[in-house]
């Protein structure tokens, strides 16, 4: 949300609900992993993957 309020888009612009569901149950712990999410593709990786995966690592 913070990112997406940031940036002035949608949340769903940066992680739809399923692509967070997918991140949830895989937990990715770096960028080819976090391609394996349905929605994450490169350019999103690029843009947002950093701070996915620091907020996936975060939560333990």
């Amino acid at each position: 949300m913070q990112v997406a309020s940031r940036e002035g888009v949608p949340p769903y612009v940066v992680a739809s609900d399923r692509s967070l569901r997918d991140l949830a149950l895989l937990r990715p712990r770096n960028r080819d992993q976090l391609l394996l999410a349905h929605g994450i593709g490169p350019a999103k990786a690029e843009k947002y993957g950093a701070g996915l995966l620091e907020v996936i690592a975060a939560a333990g």
